[in-house]
């Protein structure tokens, strides 16, 4: 309990560094990360229509171009449809509404997102996601960064998650598998990891 309540903390106070950018000006996303199905599979969870409404709600997304949404694909639904369905019924649409419509976890998330940035050279990423699961996407946005030469753009991060009353079990349950996945990082090829990420999703 008293990792659970450290991590939590750690996660909650840290942000994503500054990496000099080189896209064109002004030009910035909004990235809102998918946490999970409906019961049934075939929608959103409380918490990723929460991140949506967040997003809706903040007056920094007037200021950015794109909306992107990473979503997981499984074979028994396809979460990024159900993630532009909900976005559109909320307002958002046209070509500046975006999706992964590919990915099986947040290592894939990151790919995606990061062949959108290839085309689109943005200057901001502004990350969207629950505190603790920040921590890892900036590990892996770093990384995606570090591997595409030419490639940055400044990273920011926001908890969109603020004001969304969540069970101390859903907590301790989230720190666990955060750990969990950086222990796979550390240990595993990343090959490796996709492919068991892959056989547990899909």
């Amino acid at each position: 309990m008293t990792g659970t309540v450290a991590y939590s903390q750690y996660a909650q106070s840290i942000r994503p560094p500054t990496v000099p950018a080189a896209g064109l000006p002004g030009s910035s996303v909004f990235v809102v990360f998918f946490h999970g199905p409906s019961n049934d599979q075939t929608g959103l969870d409380e918490r990723t229509r929460h991140r949506i409404d967040y997003a809706r709600a903040r007056p920094c997304l007037a200021g950015c171009d794109y909306l992107f949404l990473g979503g997981h694909w499984a074979s028994n639904r396809h979460v990024p449809n159900a993630m532009l369905r909900y976005a559109r019924a909320s307002g958002f649409g046209g070509d500046s509404l975006l999706a992964d419509t590919w990915s099986h976890d947040t290592i894939t998330n990151i790919q995606a997102l990061v062949q959108h940035q290839q085309v689109k050279q943005w200057e901001r990423l502004r990350l969207c996601s629950s505190p603790l699961h920040l921590v890892r996407i900036r590990y892996l946005v770093e990384q995606q960064l570090a591997v595409n030469p030419g490639l940055s753009a400044a990273l920011e991060s926001e908890n969109c998650e603020s004001g969304l009353e969540l069970p101390l079990w859903d907590r301790w349950r989230e720190v666990h598998h955060e750990w969990s996945a950086f222990l796979l990082y550390w240990l595993l090829p990343r090959q490796t990891v996709r492919h068991l990420m892959r056989w547990l999703r899909l």
